[in-house]
């Protein structure tokens, strides 16, 4: 499965996402409002802790019968 991340509103401060790829890369999005993300269903990801303001997402998942 494939997520897909919109983002509604944006965070202030952090609320950042953190996906590692299978080289072991790090790469840091700061998503803004009305933007969305679709990454790999099989790589780690994080969000970063929300320091100041809100973020609100819309997540949905992607899969596909073989």
């Amino acid at each position: 499965m494939s997520p897909i991340i919109i983002h509604l509103q944006e965070a202030d401060e952090g609320g950042d996402l953190v996906v590692y790829d299978e080289g072991g890369s790090t790469n840091v999005y700061h998503p803004l409002s009305t933007q969305m993300v679709i990454s790999a269903g099989d790589l780690l990801h994080e969000v970063t802790p929300v320091v100041r303001g809100e973020r609100r997402t819309l997540v949905a998942f992607l899969s596909m019968k073989h």
